[in-house]
């Protein structure tokens, strides 16, 4: 039987956080994920470009972490961006992005959410194309990424984050909303995400 696309994003979400787990970066994730009150993982972030048109995309899940220390089920989100005026290029990478206080979470967690100056890459990132980037002094949130391949100038900055109610529909069932999901915890049992959960809190 095949597998839904929603657990396919959750399970590869799993994985990301795993192998942040197990790699360079593993001292400064580990240290900054104690603090963070929520985390988006968007496992495949494609990014081309032809020489006027560009833009970049990926599905992705958010976590927020509870009052009790926890993390929640994941609600399912879009990350968007059209540009325009780019050199040719292709790639791509996972992105486990740590939001540092109930601020600037709840932003994301409401869509129309623009990763942009804010975004604070971190020492570790990784992958055949490495590169770390710094961009403003604001370290509220802060980011780690995986990457393959060559794109000249393109980063996570100025994508557009967006709810997928469709998505969260589909995977838990009914009218289920990111609201519920991130903020009432009403799907905290929910078994087939607990992997990436597991993965969080280890």
């Amino acid at each position: 039987r095949p597998v839904p696309p929603e657990q396919e994003i959750v399970d590869a979400a799993a994985n990301a956080v795993r192998a942040l787990r197990c790699g360079s970066a593993k001292s400064s994730f580990e240290v900054l994920l104690k603090d963070a009150r929520g985390v988006l993982v968007i496992p495949k972030l494609v990014q081309a470009s032809l020489v006027c048109l560009g833009g970049k995309g990926g599905d992705g899940v958010i976590c927020a972490r509870g009052k009790d220390g926890a993390f929640s089920a994941p609600a399912f989100y879009s990350l968007v961006e059209v540009t325009a005026g780019l050199a040719l290029g292709y790639r791509q990478s996972s992105y486990v992005v740590l939001f540092m206080n109930d601020a600037v979470l709840e932003k994301a967690m409401a869509g129309g959410f623009t990763l942009g100056a804010g975004a604070t890459a971190t020492a570790g990132v990784r992958g055949t194309s490495a590169e770390m980037r710094l961009a403003g002094a604001n370290r509220d949130i802060r980011y780690f990424s995986e990457q393959k391949g060559l794109h000249a100038g393109a980063g996570l900055e100025g994508g557009g984050l967006e709810v997928r109610e469709d998505r969260n529909a589909s995977y838990y069932g009914g009218e289920t909303s990111a609201k519920d999901v991130l903020v009432k915890r009403l799907r905290d049992s929910h078994t087939a995400s607990r992997a990436l959960r597991e993965a969080l809190a280890r």
